[in-house]
């Protein structure tokens, strides 16, 4: 697709993500680092893993949009609140932007 680029992660990630918990203003480094190069783009995709640690509070830093895929059920409900919890930690409880996407969840059961 032209215009289109991705840059994926790889496993060395986890080591940056080690490295990254000491660190003062941790969650800030991703912002700051995106800022030279955010006007070359309409828009930013950062994929945070399913889990809150410093990545996550990385990605929810450096963005102007939160969008929340949750599976309607009460764990997934359970981890929203954390979630949420988050979000007005690092971005203050002012910060409204975030949407809440609802997926489906499919399990598979063996029918024998």
């Amino acid at each position: 697709m032209p215009g289109l680029q991705i840059l994926p992660s790889n496993i060395r990630l986890a080591r940056v993500a080690q490295s990254l918990y000491m660190r003062p203003k941790r969650e800030e480094l991703l912002r700051r680092g995106l800022k030279p190069i955010r006007s070359r783009y309409d828009f930013v995709v950062i994929d945070c893993g399913p889990s809150l640690g410093v990545l996550t509070e990385a990605g929810i830093a450096a963005a102007d949009l939160i969008i929340i895929p949750c599976q309607m059920e009460a764990r997934a409900a359970d981890g929203l609140v954390d979630l949420l919890e988050v979000i007005g930690i690092i971005k203050g409880d002012g910060f409204d932007d975030w949407r809440i996407l609802l997926t489906i969840g499919i399990r598979i059961t063996n029918a024998t």
